[in-house]
This record gives C-alpha cells, sequence and structure tokens, in this order.
C-alpha cells in the first residue's frame, strides 16, 4: 500500500464476509504504518462496550475507520443533564419531594 492508497488515519480491511452473529474480521492499518488482525462487533443492546467504539466508512476494499467516542473526561462525575434528561425525569422516576429532617 502506498501513500495514496493509505489517508494517513487508521484503515480497515475485511478478511472474508461476516459471521453469523455480525462479527467481522478485518486487518487494521494504523496511521503509524503497522498492521494487526482485529475483530469488529455490531453494538448491542444492554452488552457493555469491549474496546472501541468506532465508525467505517467507505466501500472500497480498504475502508476509513475513524473513533466515535475518543475519550472521557479524566476527572469529575458523569454528566447527563440535557434538556431531554430533565424534562424525562419525572417521567421515568416519578415526581418525590424531599424535605430537610
Amino acid at each position: 500500500m502506498n501513500e495514496q492508497e493509505h489517508p494517513g488515519v487508521d484503515t480497515v480491511c475485511p478478511m472474508g464476509p461476516p459471521r453469523a452473529d455480525g462479527t467481522l474480521r478485518v486487518l487494521h492499518h494504523t496511521r503509524n504504518g503497522t498492521y494487526s488482525m482485529a475483530e469488529l462487533r455490531p453494538l448491542q443492546d444492554g452488552k457493555p462496550l469491549m474496546g472501541q467504539l468506532v465508525k467505517i466508512e467507505g466501500s472500497g476494499v480498504w475502508r476509513q475507520m475513524k473513533p466515535i467516542i475518543t475519550g472521557a473526561p479524566k476527572s469529575g462525575p458523569a454528566i447527563a443533564n440535557s434538556r431531554e434528561y430533565c424534562d424525562g425525569w419525572t417521567t421515568i422516576f416519578g415526581h418525590q419531594t424531599y424535605g430537610q429532617a
């Protein structure tokens, strides 16, 4: 593979068809030029992520692999305070009033 074929990002090349569970074995070519074998697995509701969450783009032999989540904050609590989250709080947990003793 020459520089014109490798755009300086991580790429993957499928090594056959997906298995029955959706897992796909690929040859992973990193942006620094190393190769390794890897598996791409479809996301499953209710199951933890095993590895990195990525998006595969392209339809050629070598497809670009881009990270979707690049990393968590280094400190502090998780932040889940979108407007939709706040609006749905009482729907999920009900309205409760707390007092001070």
